[in-house]
């Protein structure tokens, strides 16, 4: 398996509901059946390439979906049954900043998002991201 992987650097290991081992690294997002490996790389003109291959943390949603967070370029959702990956946007409807740092679930209804400018939350049922003010009140 390590031959395989595409950087020598784990960076996010996730088990989704339908037994696929998600490998975030430096360099790539990879998935291991138990057979093969599967390589998904940087954007350029693909809907199923990465916004960037520096992944930082993955989370397997209750719908099947991955959530991937990337060093440098925000937050987006791969969904393994069409290949299709959308990317969040970074700023206002979107992700405070484009480091994402780690990805927490909130029961079924919502996904926290640490970002390096602070806490963002992604509603599952509207899909949108909003961001989190955890200042003392």
């Amino acid at each position: 398996m390590a031959q395989c992987l595409p950087h020598s650097n784990t960076t996010g290991l996730e088990q989704d509901r339908h037994g696929l081992l998600w490998i975030g690294t430096m360099g790539e997002l990879t998935h291991y059946d138990g057979y093969r490996v599967q390589t998904y790389e940087l954007a350029g003109t693909s809907t199923t390439g990465l916004p960037d291959t520096y992944v930082r943390c993955l989370l397997p949603l209750p719908d099947g979906s991955l959530l991937v967070g990337t060093n440098a370029a925000g937050l987006a959702r791969f969904d393994p049954q069409t290949s299709h990956l959308r990317t969040y946007p970074i700023g206002p409807g979107g992700t405070g900043n484009r480091e994402i740092y780690t990805l927490a679930t909130y029961g079924s209804r919502g996904v926290w998002i640490a970002t390096s400018s602070g806490l963002d939350y992604l509603n599952l049922r509207s899909d949108c991201i909003g961001a989190v003010d955890i200042r003392p009140h």
